[in-house]
């Protein structure tokens, strides 16, 4: 047993590892788990991910305004590290609370004085909006009305980190400012499932076996996370999916910034403009919107107004964008409905 007082690292329980002394190496289990559920290329960057946020799990800092996402296909590992972490922790300091059930009136109380909450089930579609609210509360240490079934209620603030798992992440409407919460969100993803007949059953009694190995590298990855100021690590493949997140959120953003072009003199179809975002959006994989919404977000648009019927370049006589046009989609000339001439 291990017991840390450390001002800087924040250890006020006993964590079940005994570091009476510097351990020869690594741990092999972890090594060849994170082989295989990484890959050769990239192993050694998302092992010093996991060594960090093992360290921090274990911790008692506080203060750091993110839950923890793994992210993979069935059978990647992802469930074998939660249950490691769990155990580290202790189970009877962990809660189990699905996200898609923050919004519960009495959910969120069995969270209260628990260190982790941990739950390997991530909600595949867009949070529901009480759900979404808790978890903004909880990441950003407000206060917090908790309520015991027949007790009377009270404010607080949740001390509980977060930490789940799923093959995707969750969506979240526009509304709901996507990019303050996607700045909640610290993932590590998980490249590859293993083979059932490669799959070791006893690889979560083998990272036990060695924990000792696991918490002492855990430490010193939690020690220059708190030299450098309580940041994540963080890997090409996670910004990459938050980007994506940051799309599927708000499409529309995505098609003005990558497809269109503003001027005081520049004119489009209002017709053109819409068939441009429905390919663009056909081709990148995302979702639709009605026409009257995307006209009211266009008309939203700095220095875009309505210009009545125009004719185009010569073609026919049909309503107009002012202050934006189409950008050209491909380099061979084709028509795309920008328009660069005279206005009739």
């Amino acid at each position: 047993m291990m017991k840390v007082f450390s001002n800087d690292m924040k250890f006020i329980r006993f964590v079940d590892a005994d570091l009476s002394r510097i351990p020869s190496g690594e741990s092999e289990a972890l090594l060849k788990f994170c082989r295989n559920v990484f890959g050769e290329d990239k192993f050694q960057e998302k092992m010093a991910v996991l060594y960090e946020l093992i360290g921090y799990c274990i911790s008692d800092i506080q203060g750091v305004k993110q839950a923890v996402f793994l992210i993979g296909p069935p059978d990647c590992g992802k469930s074998v590290i939660l249950e490691l972490i769990r155990r580290l922790v202790g189970k009877e300091n962990v809660s189990s609370v699905s996200l898609a059930n923050f919004g519960g009136k009495f959910n969120t109380y069995s969270m209260y004085n628990k260190v982790l909450n941990i739950c390997g089930e991530i909600p595949s579609g867009t949070m529901p909006g009480a759900a979404l609210d808790m978890f903004k509360s909880i990441t950003g240490r407000d206060q917090i009305e908790l309520e015991q079934k027949g007790q009377q209620p009270f404010q607080t603030v949740l001390n509980v980190k977060l930490i789940f798992a799923g093959n995707t992440l969750p969506t979240f409407s526009n509304r709901d400012g996507t990019n303050s919460l996607i700045q909640r969100m610290h993932l590590l993803i998980f490249d590859k499932s293993v083979n059932e007949k490669n799959i070791d059953k006893h690889i979560l009694d083998k990272l036990w076996d060695e924990r000792d190995k696991i918490v002492y590298y855990s430490l010193l990855a939690l020690r220059e996370f708190v030299k450098n100021d309580m940041n994540f690590k963080t890997t090409d493949d996670e910004k990459k999916m938050l980007d994506s997140l940051r799309i599927m959120a708000n499409p529309f953003e995505h098609f003005v910034k990558s497809q269109l072009e503003f001027g005081k003199d520049h004119y489009a179809y209002i017709t053109d403009v819409y068939k441009a975002y429905n390919e663009f959006a056909a081709e990148e994989a995302l979702p639709d919107i009605r026409r009257t919404e995307f006209r009211k977000s266009m008309l939203m648009l700095n220095g875009v107004s309505l210009a009545g019927k125009k004719r185009l370049d010569g073609k026919s006589n049909k309503a107009c964008y002012k202050g934006v046009r189409v950008k050209k989609l491909y380099d061979n000339g084709q028509d795309t409905g920008l328009y660069d001439g005279e206005v009739q």
